[in-house]
């Protein structure tokens, strides 16, 4: 769908800059974290709760930018020597599975950021819903990315 594109578009942006932004915070809180305890034999404890943090939201977002342009790993040793129609059939039936499973966690994502709501960070006191919202944002950005892209075909943003 042309439609989606643009959308498409704008969540890979949106999931790059969370992605770099987590990436800068955890590679400058681990090093803070080696430097303190090398040289002070101190750690500055709030860098414990942006490392975990900052991890998942790492993850979270390069899963969501790799699915976005096809970025998995496809093991095709049989379907190579399977005849086209079951061939078509499987691709279909794994569109299918996946689309089952990212609806799956777009729904409990968002249960799980909401029930976060209610729960605070220990030493930042931030609301974790705020970061615990990388899952549905991932899982929604990729039904946009498969939408956009068609099931046969998920790279629904082009290269710049």
């Amino acid at each position: 769908m042309n439609a989606l594109r643009p959308v498409a578009r704008l969540l890979k942006k949106l999931l790059e800059c969370l992605l770099a932004v987590s990436m800068g915070a955890l590679g400058l809180s681990i090093l803070v974290q080696i430097i303190l305890r090398e040289a002070f034999g101190r750690t500055f404890l709030p860098l414990d709760d942006i490392i975990p943090y900052s991890f998942s939201i790492s993850t979270f977002a390069g899963a969501g930018i790799l699915f976005g342009e096809g970025g998995h790993i496809a093991i095709t040793i049989f379907s190579d020597i399977m005849p086209a129609k079951i061939k078509k059939a499987i691709r279909s039936f794994a569109g299918a599975v996946t689309v089952c499973f990212l609806i799956f966690l777009l729904y409990f994502g968002w249960q799980f950021a909401m029930d976060g709501g209610y729960q605070y960070s220990p030493l930042l006191n931030i609301r974790l819903c705020y970061i615990y919202a990388i899952v549905p944002l991932c899982a929604l950005s990729s039904l946009v990315f498969l939408a956009a892209g068609g099931i046969g075909n998920n790279t629904a943003v082009e290269h710049e």
